[in-house]
């Protein structure tokens, strides 16, 4: 009766049983089914009425609340919060453990109709449980930490900062301002160049795969934290038992494939750019239509021979897979792209050719803000790249992406990487840029920056 639509009926049906009922998880039942009822009918206070009966007379509501976060995601966002927030305290696990969608309706809908405080309210929740899912753990708790921040909450932001595991998220944090008042706990709890928390890290991943050596997910981490450590040949070796000829490489999907991709950098950050190479070319062979996310690793490889300074290959590729690149690349990616042709013609001298992009890199300059600053400076514009810089870092949604790019996180080792710092550091000096990046953010300490 109530999947026919018929909430009316369903409602009286309900309300007579009941009359007959006395159990108390039996009560509850029938009022969670009555709240059903409700959204058959569009009734949103009968909604929140039955909602509140259900809870007020269940013997274990943890069951009841999930299931009023379920349907208030579809029907009734605010009494989905109202029972997470309670869920989130009965039983963390189970709210831990909503599906993805769930949590991503929320946030859409809070979001859209923005709503914020009960947007940043559910954030708190999702980094409260240690939920991962729509977005991820880190994600959540780097957004737990800045709202905390914003309410002055200080404690709490510094507990969800040390729950962090990435080290770029950890990074975002002991360079961004808002988080000032807890850089001195977080540099002690991170340890000197970060290896503290890599190292605890490293054992939780090693656990992890070790008790599951065929899933990639975990290999992947476990490659990631020895690769913080400067455990290259041990990523090394995790990485190349996969995807060792094509057909495995097919069985390989957008999710698993990154391996490839971070074997490729794995193998490129000690200078064995021939060998990463090759790893992404035999992955590219498999890009068909039904495999367009390759788009993704074709253009790493394009980065990856121009940060060796390869830039004859890397536009030679750029040539020869322009109508794929095109096709398959969404608008951020044909920024990036404009960039790289930009940064490979000025290495080869071919300063005009490299001018006469520059138009259509303006008029996308909104796509990828730190490549458009990149290539900006490339070609010595750099009263656009100040004059884009300062607009962006007023912008909320885009002022994180131009700290990114100015900031020194590391020192830099290769001839490229000392290339781009020069042009950044010509940036930086700029005075109104000086003092907009220091009213925001600082350069990661010496202290925390990697050996190299």
């Amino acid at each position: 009766m109530l999947q026919s639509g018929q909430g009316k009926a369903a409602r009286e049906l309900i309300d007579a049983r009941l009359r007959e009922e006395s159990e108390p998880a039996g009560v509850a039942s029938l009022h969670q089914l009555r709240a059903i009822s409700d959204i058959l009918l569009n009734d949103h206070e009968a909604f929140k009425a039955d909602t509140n009966r259900t809870l007020a007379v269940a013997p274990n509501p943890a069951p009841h609340l999930q299931a009023f976060v379920e349907m208030g995601a579809l029907f009734n966002p605010e009494v989905a919060l109202s029972a997470l927030t309670r869920l989130s305290v009965v039983d963390k696990e189970r709210a831990r453990r909503l599906d993805e969608k769930v949590i991503g309706r929320l946030l859409q809908s809070f979001f859209q109709d923005n709503k914020i405080q009960q947007y940043e309210d559910l954030m708190l929740i999702l980094g409260d449980v240690s939920y991962g899912g729509i977005l991820s753990r880190d994600d959540i708790q780097i957004k737990s930490a800045t709202i905390l921040m914003k309410r002055g909450r200080s404690d709490q932001a510094l507990s969800q900062a040390r729950l962090v595991k990435s080290r770029s998220g950890l990074i975002d944090i002991l360079t961004d301002r808002r988080f000032e008042a807890i850089w001195p706990e977080l540099e002690r709890s991170v340890g000197p160049r970060m290896e503290t928390v890599a190292k605890a890290n490293l054992v939780i991943a090693r656990t992890d795969f070790e008790k599951d050596p065929e899933k990639i997910e975990a290999r992947l981490t476990l490659m990631r934290s020895m690769s913080d450590l400067g455990m290259w040949a041990d990523a090394d070796n995790l990485g190349k038992a996969i995807g060792r000829n094509k057909d495995a490489l097919l069985a390989l999907d957008e999710r698993t494939a990154w391996i490839i991709d971070l074997h490729a950098d794995i193998l490129a950050a000690v200078d064995r750019i021939d060998e990463a190479e090759q790893r992404r070319a035999a992955l590219i062979e498999t890009w068909t239509d039904d495999r367009g996310w390759i788009v993704n690793m074709a253009i790493n490889r394009v980065g990856t021979l121009a940060g060796a300074q390869r830039y004859d290959k890397a536009l030679a590729l750029l040539d020869s897979e322009k109508s794929r690149l095109d096709r398959f690349s969404s608008p951020f990616a044909k920024q990036l792209l404009r960039a790289f042709r930009i940064r490979l013609l000025v290495g080869l001298g071919r300063l005009n050719e490299a001018k006469a992009i520059a138009p259509a890199l303006i008029e996308h300059s909104g796509d990828a803000t730190q490549a458009t600053l990149g290539a900006l400076l490339y070609l010595n514009r750099d009263a656009d790249a100040e004059r884009l810089a300062l607009k962006w870092l007023e912008d909320p949604d885009e002022a994180s992406s131009v700290i990114s790019f100015l900031r020194i996180i590391d020192d830099p080792s290769s001839d490229q990487e000392k290339v781009e710092a020069e042009l950044t550091a010509r940036l930086r000096a700029r005075p109104a840029i000086a003092a907009a990046f220091a009213a925001k953010a600082r350069d990661l300490p010496p202290s925390l920056r990697r050996q190299m």
